[in-house]
């Protein structure tokens, strides 16, 4: 790994404590379920960043991970999870539409606004 690189990864992990000790100390993380929550991500992403389609393969933490949410469950047309209707523009109010959740409606909107040639479906 040459300097720069080095570099880049140092200042990704000192800015990423600086995040940390501001959310812990803001009370948005709590170390008891840190683990469990930390766990849950892992099941969904065991090997690094899942394989599979678009609304799978990208670096946006999935929802319903850190806290989630109540209510009936809706599957999402996008990643297939099956989430709190909150995770979802208009909740259950706009059930004549594509239910896609909110980070499934991110990348489509990336995509969107960055189309690259060559994209892996």
């Amino acid at each position: 790994m040459d300097r720069t690189s080095l570099l880049y990864a140092a200042e990704d992990i000192c800015k990423i404590k600086q995040l940390y000790d501001v959310m812990a100390g803001e009370g948005y993380i709590d170390e008891d379920t840190l683990v469990r929550q930390s766990a849950a991500y892992m099941a969904l992403n065991s090997e690094s960043r899942p394989q599979g389609g678009k609304y799978k393969r990208h670096g946006l933490l999935p929802l319903a991970i850190v806290s989630r949410g109540t209510g009936p469950l809706v599957r999402c047309q996008g990643c297939e999870r099956d989430l709190p209707a909150t995770c979802f523009p208009g909740g259950l109010l706009r059930d004549y539409m594509p239910k896609k959740c909110f980070v499934c409606k991110a990348v489509d909107k990336r995509e969107e606004l960055f189309p690259v040639r060559n994209r892996r479906k």
